[in-house]
């Protein structure tokens, strides 16, 4: 369980930082 509490942000992190990326 603990791995996926790990990779579920990163998951949720990678859409964000494409998103900060499309606004520059």
């Amino acid at each position: 369980m603990e791995l996926s509490d790990s990779i579920t942000p990163s998951v949720t992190s990678l859409p964000l930082s494409a998103g900060k990326q499309c606004m520059k």
